[in-house]
């Protein structure tokens, strides 16, 4: 029977805290303690707890000497960085909010995040930065001060050095912050988060103090936080998932964080850094998978042979934990020996070995991956939220049992039902408060206390939670058949030659896909240095993906196998329009964009 919803387990939260008084009680308690460490361009250096804590005062009375007012926003745009962390929360501090602006984004975008959050305070991180910001500040008329981060120049009129910054913090006395603080109450904003925006303008998720309470005691409850675990953090800090593990997590939790240096350096920083919980959109994780997979191929055949035998026994292991079934004696020896002699080596050279948990998360990751994983020895289990809900609303934690294609249960504090139509609705103690300056959207996804996410799922009789698609995204046949493309373009994007894919097939007699290639996939299996337009042309490399299709369409309905495809003439990128900041492809620009080559499929003629 399936459930139709399921709870996380709940777990007290003191009424009225704010994320200042989180903060002053880190202070108070573990102020000896490291916080976070940065690297100086030599070595990580901690800084603690107590001295965080300062700068972010010292931080939030510099922003009262601009005339920062409660309820006002700073905006930060740049990589991740101790001043990033420092302004978010002295943003709060200062009675207001901060909102993150993807180092990605176009002058155009930067220009409406600025003028719809109305930000007198921009923080950026170095020249580039600025240079994008300069070319729309005359577009932008809240804007007042821009503020740069520590070591880079402030080459514009209304730009000042950091240290210049902080030093008119003197201007402002303590109690006048002390005010400031005093007057903040749980209910009011914390954080914006500005939405990838696939299919329009981003909208601005709003979140309360309350529901960044929530957000770190939940995040902290579930991951079983341990007091000096490290986290690497390296994703986009305007993204919910980053900023929930490395400003909201840390501001209730025992954690401590490492600043990585870029993502250029990332294999690096995780090597030195060795963290104890490692979160990775699935890009990162194929990355590495990448390679290793390079590396496994070219040891000597000897080598390959021993580590294709180990992978095999932790390919098993895991299966067994997947189907909550208990290994056999001779698979329990092996998998010990192969732990010493391959596994923990492997690790060892990724600096994952004392990592007990590794999540994916933000988008749907193809199940070759983690079972590669597996053959390492490492479960990478799925973490299910969006914006909206603050993070995490389910999780698949390696340390328990992961389900491969499901999310796992409801996190602490999280109640998950499907709607009649399948949608999933949530409720809990981080939903946000609503889309800032837009009531009517808020009232469309928020009805009778339940978050209607526009996901589509279903919870199976253990309370595990699977997502298949989008309501919005979901593909009508000429048929009337509903198909909902995620798992069709998951699949497709497992295949080594496939970069993405867009499922298309709304109002046709059948479905098929637009495909981008992986160039450097493409250029090992045809052993070849052509670039991506002579791939892409490729006669040989055309027959192997539809073979590659055909067998991947035999764990699909019929109705639901991809018929015919169409190689797109080059990748879909930022910049071109096609993927959000966080990577997801705007399914509805690039359909339209190509609507040649979907008729091209269909045989649609031109009138």
């Amino acid at each position: 029977m399936t459930l139709t919803m399921t709870s996380g387990p709940k777990t007290p939260k003191l009424p009225g805290i704010t994320v200042l008084d989180l903060l002053k009680n880190q202070h108070d308690t573990r102020g000896d303690k490291p916080c976070y460490y940065d690297h100086n361009g030599q070595d990580w250096q901690p800084v603690t707890w107590r001295a965080h804590y300062e700068d972010i005062r010292v931080a939030a009375r510099a922003l009262l000497s601009t005339g920062f007012q409660s309820g006002q926003v700073v905006c930060v745009i740049g990589d991740n960085t101790p001043e990033w962390v420092t302004m978010d929360l002295a943003a709060m501090m200062a009675g207001g909010m901060s909102a993150g602006i993807y180092q990605t984004c176009s002058p155009e975008e930067i220009a409406y995040i600025l003028n719809h959050s109305e930000a007198p305070i921009l923080i950026a991180q170095n020249e580039n930065y600025l240079n994008s910001v300069a070319k729309i500040t005359d577009e932008c008329p809240h804007l007042s001060h821009i503020v740069m981060m520590r070591g880079a120049a402030a080459d514009h009129p209304k730009a000042m050095r950091w240290e210049e910054f902080l030093m008119r913090a003197d201007e402002v006395e303590e109690t006048a912050l002390d005010a400031r603080i005093a007057a903040i109450k749980p209910d009011d904003i914390g954080g914006l988060i500005y939405t990838s925006g696939t299919t329009g303008p981003p909208k601005a998720v709003a979140l309360s103090h309350d529901c960044i309470h929530g957000i770190s005691g939940n995040a902290n409850a579930f991951m079983g936080v341990k007091d000096g675990e490290v986290l690497l953090s390296y994703l986009p800090l305007s993204h919910i998932a980053e900023k929930a593990l490395s400003i909201y997590g840390p501001a209730g939790g025992r954690q401590v964080i490492y600043f990585s240096r870029g993502m250029d350096k990332l294999v690096e920083d995780i090597a030195q850094t060795r963290p104890h919980i490692m979160f990775g959109v699935p890009r990162v994780w194929e990355k590495i998978q990448a390679g290793l997979s390079l590396k496994f191929a070219s040891a000597d055949a000897k080598k390959q042979q021993s580590l294709n035998k180990a992978m095999a026994v932790g390919k098993q292991w895991y299966e067994h934990q997947r189907n909550g079934t208990k290994p056999g004696m001779g698979l329990k020896i092996k998998y010990a020996l192969y732990d010493k002699l391959a596994y923990g080596k492997i690790k060892a050279a990724l600096g994952l070995d004392r990592t007990r948990i590794c999540l994916s998360g933000a988008a749907a990751i193809a199940k070759d991956t983690p079972i590669f994983f597996n053959g390492i020895g490492l479960q990478i289990g799925n973490i299910y939220g969006l914006s909206e809900t603050g993070g995490g609303a389910s999780c698949d934690l390696p340390n328990h049992r992961v389900k491969m294609g499901s999310v796992g249960p409801a996190v602490p504090n999280t109640d998950i039902q499907i709607a009649d139509d399948g949608e999933i609705m949530l409720r809990g103690n981080t939903i946000f408060s609503g889309y800032r300056k837009d009531p009517d959207a808020t009232a469309k996804v928020i009805k009778d206390g339940w978050f209607y996410t526009g996901d589509l799922g279903h919870i199976d009789d253990e309370g595990y939670l699977f997502v298949t698609g989008r309501k919005k995204d979901l593909i009508i046949t000429s048929g009337g058949k509903n198909i909902a493309p995620s798992n069709l373009e998951t699949a497709m994007m497992s295949i080594p030659y496939v970069e993405h894919a867009v499922a298309v097939g709304d109002g046709f007699n059948f479905i098929s896909a637009l495909i981008t290639l992986d160039v450097e996939a493409c250029k090992r299996a045809l052993d070849s240095e052509g670039d991506y337009a002579a791939l892409a042309s490729s006669a040989r490399l055309r027959d192997s993906l539809r073979e590659a299709i055909e067998e991947m369409n035999e764990k699909f309905a019929r109705v639901e196998t991809i018929r015919e495809f169409r190689i797109l003439p080059k990748p879909l990128s930022i910049e071109d329009g096609f993927l959000t900041p966080t990577m997801k492809v705007k399914r509805a620009k690039v359909i339209t964009a190509y609507s040649d080559k979907v008729d091209d499929i269909y045989g649609v003629k031109d009138t």
